[in-house]
Protein backbone atom coordinates (compact mmCIF):
# COMPACT_ATOMS: atom_id res chain seq x y z
CA UNK A 1 0.00 0.00 0.00
CA UNK A 2 1.78 3.56 -0.62
CA UNK A 3 1.74 5.82 1.75
CA UNK A 4 0.81 9.47 1.39
CA UNK A 5 3.77 10.67 3.44
CA UNK A 6 7.32 9.79 4.85
CA UNK A 7 9.79 10.42 7.25
CA UNK A 8 12.78 11.61 4.96
CA UNK A 9 13.78 12.34 1.12
CA UNK A 10 16.39 8.72 0.93
CA UNK A 11 13.94 6.82 -1.17
CA UNK A 12 11.50 5.99 -3.62
CA UNK A 13 8.82 3.66 -2.00
CA UNK A 14 8.13 0.11 -2.24
CA UNK A 15 5.06 -0.61 -1.92
CA UNK A 16 2.22 -3.33 -2.65
CA UNK A 17 0.98 -1.65 -5.96
CA UNK A 18 4.61 -1.77 -7.42
CA UNK A 19 6.36 -4.94 -5.89
CA UNK A 20 5.31 -8.50 -7.75
CA UNK A 21 3.53 -10.67 -5.13
CA UNK A 22 5.07 -13.96 -5.64
CA UNK A 23 3.60 -16.73 -4.10
CA UNK A 24 5.56 -17.81 -1.31
CA UNK A 25 5.92 -20.60 2.01
CA UNK A 26 3.82 -19.28 5.03
CA UNK A 27 3.96 -21.36 8.26
CA UNK A 28 4.00 -20.71 11.73
CA UNK A 29 7.04 -21.96 13.59
CA UNK A 30 6.34 -25.26 14.34
CA UNK A 31 3.94 -26.01 11.71
CA UNK A 32 4.00 -28.69 9.30
CA UNK A 33 1.51 -27.44 6.31
CA UNK A 34 2.77 -25.19 3.87
CA UNK A 35 0.23 -22.64 3.31
CA UNK A 36 0.46 -20.13 -0.15
CA UNK A 37 -0.26 -16.57 -0.55
CA UNK A 38 -2.41 -15.32 -2.24
CA UNK A 39 -1.07 -13.20 -5.10
CA UNK A 40 -2.39 -9.59 -5.76
CA UNK A 41 -5.38 -10.38 -3.27
CA UNK A 42 -6.48 -6.94 -2.76
CA UNK A 43 -6.38 -3.54 -4.89
CA UNK A 44 -3.73 -0.81 -3.33
CA UNK A 45 -5.02 2.41 -2.19
CA UNK A 46 -3.19 5.84 -1.23
CA UNK A 47 -3.04 6.22 1.97
CA UNK A 48 -1.85 8.86 4.92
CA UNK A 49 0.56 8.07 7.94
CA UNK A 50 1.07 10.71 10.42
CA UNK A 51 3.82 9.74 13.07
CA UNK A 52 4.55 12.27 15.63
CA UNK A 53 8.04 11.52 17.14
CA UNK A 54 10.48 13.08 20.15
CA UNK A 55 13.34 15.26 18.42
CA UNK A 56 15.31 14.55 20.97
CA UNK A 57 15.05 10.89 22.18
CA UNK A 58 17.10 11.25 25.44
CA UNK A 59 19.29 8.53 26.84
CA UNK A 60 17.97 5.00 26.73
CA UNK A 61 16.24 3.76 29.53
CA UNK A 62 13.41 1.06 30.74
CA UNK A 63 11.94 -0.85 28.46
CA UNK A 64 8.34 0.58 27.43
CA UNK A 65 5.78 -1.83 25.89
CA UNK A 66 4.43 -0.26 22.82
CA UNK A 67 0.32 0.26 22.69
CA UNK A 68 -0.04 -0.61 19.21
CA UNK A 69 2.24 -2.62 16.35
CA UNK A 70 4.36 -0.24 15.02
CA UNK A 71 7.59 0.74 15.80
CA UNK A 72 8.42 3.25 13.40
CA UNK A 73 8.86 3.81 9.53
CA UNK A 74 11.65 3.60 7.33
CA UNK A 75 12.92 6.12 5.49
CA UNK A 76 10.92 4.78 2.09
CA UNK A 77 7.95 5.42 3.76
CA UNK A 78 7.17 1.73 5.16
CA UNK A 79 6.15 1.54 8.41
CA UNK A 80 7.95 -1.49 10.56
CA UNK A 81 5.68 -3.67 12.90
CA UNK A 82 6.01 -6.01 15.86
CA UNK A 83 2.60 -8.06 15.92
CA UNK A 84 2.41 -11.46 15.65
CA UNK A 85 4.47 -12.97 12.76
CA UNK A 86 2.21 -14.77 9.71
CA UNK A 87 5.09 -15.82 7.69
CA UNK A 88 3.43 -14.88 4.44
CA UNK A 89 5.77 -12.15 2.93
CA UNK A 90 6.63 -10.73 -0.70
CA UNK A 91 10.07 -10.37 -2.41
CA UNK A 92 10.42 -7.55 -0.92
CA UNK A 93 9.67 -9.10 2.72
CA UNK A 94 6.84 -7.16 3.81
CA UNK A 95 3.32 -7.80 3.13
CA UNK A 96 -0.18 -6.42 3.96
CA UNK A 97 -2.31 -6.53 7.21
CA UNK A 98 -6.01 -6.65 7.32
CA UNK A 99 -6.50 -2.89 7.21
CA UNK A 100 -4.22 -3.15 3.73
CA UNK A 101 -1.14 -1.78 5.43
CA UNK A 102 1.89 -2.64 3.64
CA UNK A 103 4.49 -3.10 6.38
CA UNK A 104 7.53 -5.28 7.73
CA UNK A 105 8.76 -7.44 10.42
CA UNK A 106 12.11 -8.99 9.14
CA UNK A 107 14.70 -7.79 7.16
CA UNK A 108 13.91 -6.38 3.99
CA UNK A 109 15.60 -7.67 0.74
CA UNK A 110 15.03 -4.69 -1.65
CA UNK A 111 15.06 -1.70 0.82
CA UNK A 112 18.41 -2.89 2.45
CA UNK A 113 20.28 -3.78 -1.01
CA UNK A 114 19.08 -0.83 -2.91
CA UNK A 115 21.06 1.25 0.79
CA UNK A 116 24.35 -0.86 -0.52
CA UNK A 117 23.10 -3.28 2.85
CA UNK A 118 25.03 -6.86 2.11
CA UNK A 119 22.18 -9.59 2.58
CA UNK A 120 21.54 -12.93 1.88
CA UNK A 121 21.70 -14.62 -1.15
CA UNK A 122 17.73 -14.74 -1.51
CA UNK A 123 14.27 -12.89 -0.58
CA UNK A 124 13.61 -16.32 0.41
CA UNK A 125 16.08 -16.59 3.26
CA UNK A 126 13.45 -17.36 6.02
CA UNK A 127 12.61 -20.32 4.05
CA UNK A 128 13.68 -23.84 4.47
CA UNK A 129 15.88 -25.59 2.04
CA UNK A 130 12.67 -27.74 0.93
CA UNK A 131 10.54 -24.79 0.54
CA UNK A 132 7.76 -25.88 2.70
CA UNK A 133 8.50 -24.50 5.67
CA UNK A 134 9.72 -21.68 7.98
CA UNK A 135 13.49 -22.29 8.34
CA UNK A 136 14.52 -23.20 11.89
CA UNK A 137 15.66 -19.65 13.55
CA UNK A 138 18.93 -20.71 14.64
CA UNK A 139 19.79 -21.25 11.30
CA UNK A 140 18.61 -17.68 9.68
CA UNK A 141 21.73 -15.92 10.44
CA UNK A 142 23.83 -18.34 8.38
CA UNK A 143 22.05 -16.96 5.52
CA UNK A 144 23.67 -13.69 5.67
CA UNK A 145 27.51 -12.80 5.46
CA UNK A 146 28.88 -12.53 8.81
CA UNK A 147 30.62 -9.32 8.97
CA UNK A 148 29.53 -6.17 6.31
CA UNK A 149 30.41 -2.32 5.64
CA UNK A 150 28.22 -0.86 8.02
CA UNK A 151 24.76 -0.69 8.10
CA UNK A 152 23.03 3.30 7.77
CA UNK A 153 20.15 4.55 9.64
CA UNK A 154 17.29 3.09 7.97
CA UNK A 155 14.50 4.81 9.37
CA UNK A 156 13.60 6.12 13.08
CA UNK A 157 11.45 4.46 15.67
CA UNK A 158 8.58 6.23 18.15
CA UNK A 159 10.76 7.18 20.47
CA UNK A 160 13.08 9.39 18.23
CA UNK A 161 15.93 6.85 18.14
CA UNK A 162 17.91 5.45 15.16
CA UNK A 163 17.16 2.10 13.14
CA UNK A 164 19.97 0.72 11.60
CA UNK A 165 20.03 -2.11 9.46
CA UNK A 166 21.93 -5.23 9.88
CA UNK A 167 25.59 -4.33 11.27
CA UNK A 168 26.92 -2.60 13.35
CA UNK A 169 29.63 0.60 13.61
CA UNK A 170 31.90 -2.48 13.75
CA UNK A 171 30.73 -4.60 10.88
CA UNK A 172 28.95 -7.49 12.95
CA UNK A 173 25.92 -9.20 11.65
CA UNK A 174 23.45 -8.78 14.45
CA UNK A 175 21.71 -11.37 16.48
CA UNK A 176 19.10 -10.79 18.78
CA UNK A 177 19.27 -11.29 22.83
CA UNK A 178 17.34 -14.21 22.81
CA UNK A 179 20.49 -16.23 20.20
CA UNK A 180 23.52 -14.49 22.17
CA UNK A 181 23.67 -11.19 20.24
CA UNK A 182 24.40 -8.25 21.90
CA UNK A 183 21.52 -6.23 21.32
CA UNK A 184 19.44 -6.19 24.34
CA UNK A 185 15.75 -6.96 24.74
CA UNK A 186 14.46 -4.32 22.67
CA UNK A 187 16.75 -4.83 20.08
CA UNK A 188 18.99 -1.60 20.60
CA UNK A 189 22.36 -1.39 21.94
CA UNK A 190 25.22 1.49 22.35
CA UNK A 191 27.39 1.54 19.33
CA UNK A 192 31.09 2.54 19.47
CA UNK A 193 30.21 6.42 20.24
CA UNK A 194 28.19 5.68 22.60
CA UNK A 195 25.17 6.44 20.91
CA UNK A 196 22.02 4.03 21.38
CA UNK A 197 19.95 3.23 18.59
CA UNK A 198 18.28 0.19 17.18
CA UNK A 199 18.94 -2.71 14.50
CA UNK A 200 17.06 -5.54 12.91
CA UNK A 201 18.26 -8.81 13.74
CA UNK A 202 18.83 -11.73 11.77
CA UNK A 203 16.47 -13.89 14.44
CA UNK A 204 13.52 -13.25 16.54
CA UNK A 205 12.38 -10.85 17.67
CA UNK A 206 14.35 -9.11 13.96
CA UNK A 207 13.02 -5.84 14.39
CA UNK A 208 12.03 -3.99 18.19
CA UNK A 209 9.57 -5.30 20.13
CA UNK A 210 10.14 -2.73 22.47
CA UNK A 211 11.27 1.13 23.06
CA UNK A 212 13.17 2.51 25.50
CA UNK A 213 13.03 6.40 25.09
CA UNK A 214 11.87 8.87 27.32
CA UNK A 215 8.68 10.38 25.51
CA UNK A 216 6.82 7.44 22.69
CA UNK A 217 5.71 9.43 19.55
CA UNK A 218 2.07 8.54 18.12
CA UNK A 219 1.16 6.91 14.87
CA UNK A 220 -2.17 7.50 12.48
CA UNK A 221 -3.06 5.96 9.80
CA UNK A 222 -6.23 6.75 7.31
CA UNK A 223 -6.97 5.67 3.70
CA UNK A 224 -8.48 7.31 0.46
CA UNK A 225 -10.42 6.18 -2.14
CA UNK A 226 -7.53 6.68 -4.51
CA UNK A 227 -5.27 4.59 -6.59
CA UNK A 228 -1.72 4.38 -6.13
CA UNK A 229 0.37 6.21 -8.59
CA UNK A 230 2.32 3.70 -11.14
CA UNK A 231 5.34 6.21 -10.66
CA UNK A 232 5.45 5.81 -6.88
CA UNK A 233 5.82 8.38 -4.26
CA UNK A 234 8.85 10.68 -3.33
CA UNK A 235 9.18 10.80 0.40
CA UNK A 236 9.61 14.10 1.36
CA UNK A 237 9.75 16.45 4.86
CA UNK A 238 9.23 20.26 4.94
CA UNK A 239 10.51 22.18 8.16
CA UNK A 240 8.10 25.48 9.06
CA UNK A 241 9.92 29.24 9.30
CA UNK A 242 10.11 30.17 12.82
CA UNK A 243 6.72 31.91 12.50
CA UNK A 244 4.67 29.06 11.59
CA UNK A 245 6.29 27.15 14.77
CA UNK A 246 5.48 30.29 16.88
CA UNK A 247 1.36 30.08 15.52
CA UNK A 248 1.55 26.69 15.63
CA UNK A 249 2.35 26.67 19.58
CA UNK A 250 0.34 29.84 20.40
CA UNK A 251 -2.77 27.82 18.37
CA UNK A 252 -5.37 26.00 21.00
CA UNK A 253 -6.27 23.91 18.69
CA UNK A 254 -2.97 22.31 18.56
CA UNK A 255 -3.30 20.84 22.13
CA UNK A 256 -1.16 17.29 20.80
CA UNK A 257 1.58 19.59 19.68
CA UNK A 258 1.87 21.77 22.46
CA UNK A 259 1.75 18.50 25.00
CA UNK A 260 4.92 17.55 23.35
CA UNK A 261 6.33 20.85 22.69
CA UNK A 262 6.46 21.17 26.43
CA UNK A 263 7.81 17.65 26.88
CA UNK A 264 10.76 18.28 24.56
CA UNK A 265 10.91 21.86 23.94
CA UNK A 266 12.32 22.09 20.51
CA UNK A 267 11.14 22.31 16.74
CA UNK A 268 8.22 20.93 14.52
CA UNK A 269 8.63 19.55 11.78
CA UNK A 270 5.93 18.47 9.70
CA UNK A 271 4.15 17.84 6.41
CA UNK A 272 3.37 13.92 6.23
CA UNK A 273 5.72 12.95 9.37
CA UNK A 274 6.13 15.30 12.52
CA UNK A 275 9.00 15.21 14.92
CA UNK A 276 9.15 16.91 17.97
Amino acid sequence: MAAALTLVTLAERVDAASAKTAPQVAAEESAVEPVEVEANAAEANAAEMILLIPKVPGAPGDKKLLEGDVVGMMFNGVILDSHKQTWAYDMCNGHSDENHQYHYHIPQSCYLESLGVAFADSPNWWINDAGDQVRKFDEMAAQFPATAPPSPVIGMALDGHPIYGLYDDKGDLQRSKAFGGSLDECNGKMDSQNNYGYYLSVDPPFSPACLKGSTIGTFEYSTYNKACPKEGIKNTIQFPSDGEVEAEADDPSSAPINIYLSVVASLVAYASAFFF
